[in-house]
């Protein structure tokens, strides 16, 4: 992996990385005053004692050989990052979803800087957790390609929920796993 990149451009990707877009008229969020932190785990969701039941197991993708999750993994990915997102805004406090983000983004970025670039969700008190129950509409389908020097995992889409919520997820490998590199929410009326 070259990580010789240039500083100036990994800083202004971290920006753009950052980047929200709201739809005009998109004041028309949800509040909830519950915690939701509906993380769906990428794993079987049995007691920890219990002995995994291979049937239920999802072949993982391998990102160390820039392998393209299944529509089933891909979906647990997406799920499970929009919701440590909307955690993060119902709690007001970006920690634990910074923790799960990739170490080369931890370089470039803070959980307060999180805060701050999300704060109008914070503020409005957006909650998407209604995707819980929802499947992505992938557009288009997940697909890698080679950026800054990495195999970058994109899963891009919209979930058809109040708010609308269309998101662009990017993922770059660390050993064998896919963590998360750049996140990019939008949100309309629906």
């Amino acid at each position: 992996m070259n990580l010789n990149f240039n500083k100036n451009l990994v800083s202004m990707i971290g920006v753009i990385s950052l980047m929200i877009v709201v739809v005009v008229g998109c004041n028309n969020f949800r509040s909830s005053t519950e915690d939701t932190n509906n993380a769906v785990p990428l794993t079987n969701t049995a007691a920890p004692d219990a002995t995994p039941d291979p049937a239920n197991e999802i072949k993982r993708a391998d990102a160390s050989k820039a392998e393209v999750p299944s529509n089933e993994e891909a979906q647990q990915m997406a799920k499970s990052t929009l919701l440590e997102f909307n955690a993060a805004i119902q709690k007001g406090d970006f920690s634990n979803f910074y923790d799960s983000i990739s170490d080369t983004w931890k370089k470039e970025i803070d959980a307060k800087t999180f805060e701050e670039a999300f704060s109008e969700f914070i503020e409005k008190k957006v909650d998407i957790s209604a995707l819980a129950a929802k499947d992505a509409e992938f557009s288009p389908e997940p697909k890698i390609e080679k950026e800054q020097g990495f195999n970058m995992l994109t899963l891009a889409g919209s979930y058809n929920i109040t708010p609308q919520t269309q998101f662009e997820l990017k993922y770059i490998p660390e050993g064998k796993e896919w963590k998360l590199s750049r996140i990019r929410v939008m949100l309309g009326k629906q």
